[in-house]
């Protein structure tokens, strides 16, 4: 719990909420704090497990981290948002393993008054890449997790999670497993194109060549700024979005190079733009 904690604190001090932001920090360790008592039922509502596929190659084996959780509930992509509690993956005690690479899919975003958060609901599987020592043995994958999950409620939780490959592997895991990721977002493809420009406190950001209607815009940006919630309109064949932002230091958003997360139900693109 103390991890989760430092998380949250380090996350709402980088924040532009100023007070706001140490009052929902405040909150956050009030709810924990009365939570204690009933953590373990609180926590009975997501389960985590290590699934495994066959081999990609004679040197890589695929696994996946998955989480399902009920209805209502939710979990934090890799930057969470105002108040949110990015997992974290320790694969420290692992064996066998020469590299391991764990891909995120394109998450939602959440938008609610003065808070705005990216993450999963209801199911996601984070793909994980492993490239063993000694291909000719078993991996033994040894996954120790924090994170946190929220509902009317927000709970940090951990988890320690083992898998041998390729004994653990199964088709139905291979299936899972590549669903999600088809779901990792990709640079543009050719014919697509991005652009992104400020004008006073607003950041323009346009997208052509898109399937979806209007995938959610997920901003990406330097720590001392703080993006809003975006509105899309289609115009043409481009979607145009106009996002405001607050900044706490003298730095200008122009030059500065951002992150945007396009993701939609048939969209995943992920591309580092500079703002014009």
């Amino acid at each position: 719990m103390c991890n989760a904690v430092k998380m949250v604190s380090d996350r709402l001090w980088r924040t532009r909420k100023g007070w706001s932001g140490i009052k929902q920090f405040c909150l956050f360790i009030g709810m924990v704090m009365l939570l204690l008592p009933f953590s373990g039922e609180a926590r009975a509502a997501e389960k985590l497990q290590l699934i495994g596929a066959k081999n990609l190659s004679g040197k890589s084996l695929l696994a996946g981290v998955e989480m399902t959780m009920e209805p209502g509930w939710h979990t934090y992509w890799r930057h969470p948002g105002d108040s949110g509690i990015a997992p974290t993956f320790d694969w420290s005690k692992s064996r066998n393993v020469a590299d391991l690479k764990l891909l995120w899919p394109a998450p939602l975003r959440f938008d609610a008054p003065d808070d705005l958060t990216v993450g999963y609901t209801d199911h996601v599987i984070w793909p994980v890449l492993i490239r063993p020592i000694d291909p000719t043995k078993s991996v033994t994958l040894d996954l120790s997790m924090h994170y946190g999950i929220c509902s009317d409620i927000c709970v940090p939780g951990e988890a320690r999670l083992r898998l041998t490959l390729p004994d653990g592997a199964t088709e139905k895991g291979a299936h899972l497993i590549r669903q999600y990721l088809a779901r990792v977002p990709t640079p543009p493809r050719d014919g697509m194109e991005v652009t992104a420009h400020v004008e006073k406190e607003q950041l323009f950001v346009s997208i052509s060549g898109v399937v979806d209607d209007a995938p959610a815009l997920i901003v990406e940006g330097p720590r001392s700024f703080w993006f809003g919630k975006p509105v899309a309109r289609q115009d043409g064949k481009a979607i145009r979005y106009v996002v405001p932002f607050e900044r706490t230091g003298d730095r200008p958003l122009k030059g500065a190079d951002i992150g945007l997360i396009f993701s939609g139900p048939r969209t995943a693109i992920e591309v580092t733009q500079k703002v014009e």
